[in-house]
This record gives C-alpha cells, structure tokens and sequence, in this order.
C-alpha cells in the first residue's frame, strides 16, 4: 500500500521554496512534448500496423507545446507550426492539444480557449479542477526530484446522457513552486513536468525549462470574446454533431 504524504508537508516545500525561487513576477517557460505511441511486441501485429504507428510517432514528435508562467498567471498552448499546415499526420496529432488554456491565481480563474463551429470561445473551468493524491513515489527529471500524483473525476457526457471516468497521473517538483501544468493539469504544490491523461493517449513530458525570459510577448489575459460554462459547451457539441449528421 502507498503511503499518502500529508499536505502540510508540501505546503512547507512551497513556503520554504518560495524564499528561494522568488522572482516575483519573472516569467519562465517551459517545453513540451508527446511521449510516443508504444508499438505492441505482439507478432500477430500486421508489418503495414506497426509502420502505421511510426508514422504516428514521427508527426508526433513534431507536435510541440509550451507553458508560459508567472507567479500568478499561466498560459499553456501548441506552438503554431504553418509550414506543417498541410502536413495531414502532423495536424491529426496537434488538434489533440491545440486548446490554450488560461489560469489566473489572483483572481481564482481559470478558461480553456478553443474554436467552436467557426466560433470562439473561453470555457469556464473550474479553478480547483482535480481532487489530487499525492503519493511518495519519486523519480528524477531533469535533475528534479519529483512526486507522483493521481486523481479520477467523473464527468457527465450531455451527449450520451451519461457519466465519464477519467484519470490522470503527474510528477510535479516541489523544486519549483508554481503550481501549473500542461493542458491545465495544474493545482499541485509544484510544477508538473510530467503528464498522463490516462485513456486519452496524452502523455507529456517536459524537453526544456528557460527561467526569466525577457521581452515576453506573451498574452497571459484570455482573448476578448464569449464566455460559456462547460455546461454550455456540451450543448454546443451535440448541436455540431447534429449539424454534421444533416450534411
């Protein structure tokens, strides 16, 4: 059985950490990318599948994504490649990860941006989106020492009129005391630098950090325009696809 650490115990990482990392509002960055799709051992694997998949790895290995942070603010996002535009495996691989998502502590808020039926939009999330569990399991990456975490969370599939059960699984550094993440699996007493959606096939790790970046152009404030709660987001989806059904 896992031995679960207690909060507390991280929350005097963080306060402890924050003396020495406290650059106030310096913005670091951070890069990355996709592990590859595991190609199965199995011989009954036809030679034209398992070409398929290192096909797959290939366009994958050029998908990069890069989260950009201050103390207080976030935002993580696709680096947007356009001479790859018509490249269809790299674009497959891409759309999975192509939604920014924007978090902002002071104000608690936290929106996932993505183009909706020609429309876009910033999904309201909740700030304190996962339920974490942080176990005593560690590992090296890149020179930091790093916790596991998990969390499951059901989600209802307006769609199907049914509940999802999703998972997740991170390794943050307490090294780093910001509490963000790629694809806003974020909400730990550290940086994740590592990331597992579980089922999704989404699994991050991290390339390169850069700390105190000057010059950032970077836009931490969502773009202007509509806002909608996940609820409404649903909605939108099961208009979309009924709109493609009628095509």
């Amino acid at each position: 059985m896992k031995v679960i650490l207690k909060n507390t115990l991280f929350l005097v990482l963080l306060l402890f950490n924050n003396i020495i990392y406290s650059q106030a509002e310096s913005v670091t960055k951070v890069l990355y990318k996709q592990v590859p799709y595991a190609i199965p051992s199995d011989r009954g694997l036809a030679k034209e599948e398992k070409a398929g998949i290192v096909k797959e790895n290939i366009a994958r290995d050029k998908v990069e994504c890069e989260l950009t942070f201050t103390k207080s603010k976030s935002v993580f996002g696709l680096i947007e490649k356009p001479l790859l535009n018509k490249d269809f495996d790299y674009l497959r691989e891409a759309i999975l990860v192509s939604d920014k998502y924007y978090k902002d502590i002071v104000n608690q808020k936290k929106t996932r941006f993505e183009e909706l039926g020609g429309e876009n939009l910033n999904i309201i999330l909740p700030f304190n989106q996962y339920n974490w569990e942080i176990t005593t399991e560690t590992k090296k990456i890149n020179n930091y020492t790093c916790y596991k975490a998990i969390c499951r969370w059901d989600d209802f599939n307006i769609r199907r009129n049914s509940t999802d059960v999703f998972s997740a699984e991170a390794w943050f550094t307490p090294e780093i005391p910001s509490s963000f993440g790629p694809m806003g699996l974020d909400g730990l007493p550290g940086l994740v630098l590592e990331a597992n959606y579980g089922a999704s096939g989404i699994h991050f790790y991290i390339v390169k950090i850069e700390f105190n970046v000057e010059n950032s152009k970077v836009k931490f404030n969502p773009p202007a325009v509509k806002y909608i709660t996940e609820e409404e987001h649903q909605k939108r989806l099961i208009k979309e696809y009924e709109n493609m059904g009628r095509e």
